[in-house]
């Protein structure tokens, strides 16, 4: 379909594609069916689509809920707690949950006739020996949380056993497959009547701008040039603005003068343009370049009087990686779908101890990186985008450049924003003795969501000892994500120490040996009494 689109926008692009011109096909295409058909199975597919929904939401709700219960099991075991089995009382999860409440209430007290009575009837429990003391009752307690885990996977995937057979029974791929191929024959066919096929255009076509737009239907270009790109003449049915939440407004209204009609897309809880500072007065507070983006002003302006979607299906990260963002950041409205087939897509990196941050760079995390790729050996994954390295200062990207393999794609996390790698590394950068003001910044929630959303199979993070917690932010909050969903293997704490972090007031705490060995004899200067020890046991371990 490249045949189509004229790539213009400035000078260079207009030369590379009037020197590269694509080709209209000349062969028929393959017969199509009637779109009377092509309707229908809309209509069939539509009937299934909720049920698809629903089978990623409630995977998502299952792994969520199989962790949890391995973790239930896991400390139930180290703190040698059993409970006698429960399942006799046939207790759904919301009667589970009411009776641990009840005998949370309950404590130590003695059962009454009153209580007697209210397990009969709310819970059909005659028998009330296995409650009749505080340790039975806790006993239970513990029961009853298994047995709510339990039901409730249970409940989960008869639900997503129905939802998949349903799709089954119904050819729901089948039908799908049939949609995407049919529409697109569909869409051929009328291109190939429609679509002129006069190829004599260069870059004086502005002179023939209505021919032009005959043969190219879609004009690729920036908001900046699309007026130049139309010779200030056309107005085009649609205008599409991508990206909108990076866009500055000015050219964005220049985009707007040639549009029929608009669609904006964009995301306001990923990274805004950063816009110049020219110190001139907005019309109104919405126009207002140097605080808002295209999509901000938009929104604002015209608010529920145009139509709004949230494109909830997400097809791009791993679930287990964009299950982050969409707890922290979008209220749990994106479904998922792409599979967990029981990848590690997590891996936490966190620096030794000690201030290792140096002009919006730091070596250390580099370092300590490198140490983990070289354990883990070769890369699952090629190509330009099979690598990106990530970090919120320009300093640190260019540093990696002399660091890290030549595979990995280095830069800004505002650069970085539209791209997508197979692997992401994100480099916080910053150690716990700077500014509150540039913590702030790098914990920032649109940096760390497009941070986190823009790897597709696994995510790294690379970070300092204990640098966000204190904030609790949304780093602190990715990090106890990743401990609590990443495997033992994934977690990497001070990959790399040097004995150089004694000069620094916290240093991690396997070089306490070495600090009491230090012989403060050898020199006034800590740094000169490292050396000497370091090399006076090197020296003893020689051969005589």
């Amino acid at each position: 379909m490249d045949y189509l689109v004229a790539r213009l926008g400035k000078n260079d692009n207009q030369k590379e594609f009037f020197s590269n011109r694509p080709s209209r096909p000349s062969a028929d295409p393959s017969p199509a069916p009637a779109i009377e058909h092509i309707q229908a199975v809309l209509q069939q597919l539509k009937g299934y689509l909720g049920a698809r929904n629903a089978v990623a939401q409630l995977q998502i709700e299952i792994d969520e809920l199989e962790i949890e219960r391995r973790y239930l099991t896991e400390w139930q075991r180290d703190n040698g707690v059993a409970g006698p089995s429960l399942d006799r009382y046939k207790l759904s999860p919301q009667k589970t949950t009411d009776l641990m409440a009840y005998l949370e209430q309950l404590a130590s007290e003695r059962i009454r006739i009153k209580d007697r009575i209210e397990l009969l009837f709310n819970f059909r429990i005659l028998r009330t020996r296995p409650f009749d003391n505080w340790d039975k009752r806790m006993s239970a307690f513990y029961s009853l949380q298994l047995h709510y885990y339990d039901k409730v996977l249970q409940d989960k995937k008869t639900e997503l056993a129905a939802h998949e057979e349903a799709l089954q029974l119904g050819n729901f791929k089948a039908l799908l497959e049939e949609l995407t191929t049919s529409s697109m024959l569909h869409l051929k066919h009328h291109l190939h009547r429609h679509i002129s096929d006069d190829d004599t255009f260069d870059t004086t076509y502005r002179k023939r701008l209505d021919a032009f737009l005959k043969r190219y239907p879609v004009i690729g270009s920036s908001t900046h040039s699309i007026v130049n790109s139309l010779g200030g003449k056309a107005v085009l049915d649609y205008v599409i603005i991508d990206e909108a939440s990076q866009q500055d407004i000015v050219p964005g209204v220049l985009a707007l003068s040639c549009a029929k009609n608009l669609i904006i897309v964009g995301d306001r809880k990923q990274l805004a343009h950063i816009p110049e500072k020219l110190g001139l007065e907005a019309p109104a507070s919405w126009y207002d370049c140097e605080k808002y983006s295209l999509l901000d002003s938009c929104v604002s302006v015209f608010g529920n009087s145009i139509p709004m979607t949230l494109l909830k299906e997400h097809y791009r990260c791993h679930p287990r990686i964009i299950q982050f963002c969409n707890q922290q950041f979008y209220d749990n409205q994106l479904v998922p779908m792409t599979m967990d087939n029981g990848e590690k897509p997590l891996t936490l990196l966190v620096t030794a101890k000690g201030n290792h941050t140096r002009n919006n760079s730091n070596l250390r995390e580099l370092d300590s990186l490198l140490a983990v790729l070289e354990a883990d050996g070769e890369s699952l994954w090629e190509g330009e985008d099979g690598r990106g390295f990530i970090a919120p200062f320009k300093n640190q990207a260019m540093l990696s450049g002399s660091c890290l393999p030549a595979d990995f794609v280095k830069a800004t996390v505002h650069k970085f924003q539209g791209r997508e790698c197979d692997e992401i590394v994100f480099s916080t950068v910053l150690d716990k003795y700077k500014s509150p003001e540039r913590l702030n910044f790098v914990d920032d929630a649109r940096m760390v969501n497009v941070a986190v959303s823009r790897a597709k199979s696994r995510f790294t993070l690379v970070t300092g000892d204990n640098v966000f917690k204190t904030s609790n932010g949304h780093i602190a909050a990715l990090i106890r994500y990743m401990e609590y969903y990443a495997d033992d293997g994934q977690v990497h704490r001070a990959p790399v120490i040097s004995a150089f972090d004694l000069l620094y007031k916290e240093y991690d705490r396997s070089l306490e040996r070495l600090n009491k060995r230090l012989n403060p004899n050898d020199s006034l200067f800590k740094s000169e009494q490292i050396v000497a020890q370091i090399l006076r046991e090197a020296l003893a371990q020689e051969p005589r």
